[in-house]
């Protein structure tokens, strides 16, 4: 079981890596291509993988318990990986509402400019909920930008409010992985 997981994530992350490669060819530089998890499958399938090999394919419950462990990894990746990008977003400037981008989530779309660069992109994963019906289209907001990569940016400088549950349920999942071990 832990080696069809192990190709299963292999080839999503393939998937994602060609998605991704899809859509820059599709909708040129501008577009923000963000393929956040294919470094956490590539993991999640190497780990299950090569837990599979040393327990020699016998142990189901330590196949299960990697399965849920590469889950709970997949989760905290994603937190740490937002907030890592929020923290990064200290240069507020002005940014114009174009609407919100028709993807899950469905986040917001500015337009602005950084060192005489204009840039259209989608917003970074943020806390949006309390101020979606204050957003009015063609309107000025102030926004937080990354000073490293100006294509990022946060229409709002607070994380999603599932981000801790999301961080609370990735650990439960990975840490029974870990007790495993310490207790046998």
């Amino acid at each position: 079981m832990g080696i069809f997981l192990g190709l299963v994530h292999f080839f999503l992350c393939l998937s994602e890596l060609f998605t991704g490669a899809r859509l820059r060819r599709r909708f040129g530089p501008k577009f923000p291509v963000r393929q956040p998890l294919a470094p956490g499958l590539f993991g999640c399938g190497c780990l299950s993988i090569l837990v599979c090999i040393l327990s020699g394919f016998q142990n189901t419950l330590l196949d299960l318990l990697t399965w849920l462990a590469g889950l709970g990894f997949l989760l905290l990746y994603g937190v740490f990986r937002d907030l890592r990008a929020l923290h990064a977003c200290t240069l507020e400037t002005q940014g114009i509402f174009l609407g919100f981008h028709q993807s899950l989530g469905l986040p917001p779309m500015f337009q602005y400019q950084v060192k005489g660069r204009q840039y259209q992109t989608i917003s970074l994963p943020c806390r949006l909920e309390p101020h979606r019906s204050q957003l009015q289209v063609g309107h000025s907001y102030p926004i937080f930008i990354d000073p490293d990569h100006p294509e990022r940016y946060a229409a709002f400088p607070h994380p999603e409010a599932g981000a801790l549950f999301a961080a609370l349920l990735g650990l439960a999942l990975f840490l029974p992985w870990p007790a495993y071990f310490l207790l046998t």
